[in-house]
């Protein structure tokens, strides 16, 4: 079972996590993208499979720093 963990962004650092939250962004549409382009190429499920996976996980990364966000 996961646990939840409350952060607070606090100072400089809401300015550093904002732009590592706008990088992740960049690189979850580029992923899908290339999934995209994977899937159209018929390529091996078990790579799309773990390419999604990787997404899920940015995907997940990226709601968690912008609730840290609006908390600040």
């Amino acid at each position: 079972m996961a646990k939840t963990v409350k952060f607070r962004a606090t100072g400089t650092g809401d300015k550093r996590l904002a732009a590592i939250q706008e990088r992740l962004g960049e690189l979850k549409t580029d992923l899908a993208e290339l999934i995209r382009e994977y899937d159209e190429e018929e390529r091996d499920e078990d790579q799309l499979d773990a390419l999604t996976e990787v997404l899920d996980a940015l995907e997940d990364s990226y709601e968690v720093m912008e609730e840290i966000l609006e908390e600040a």
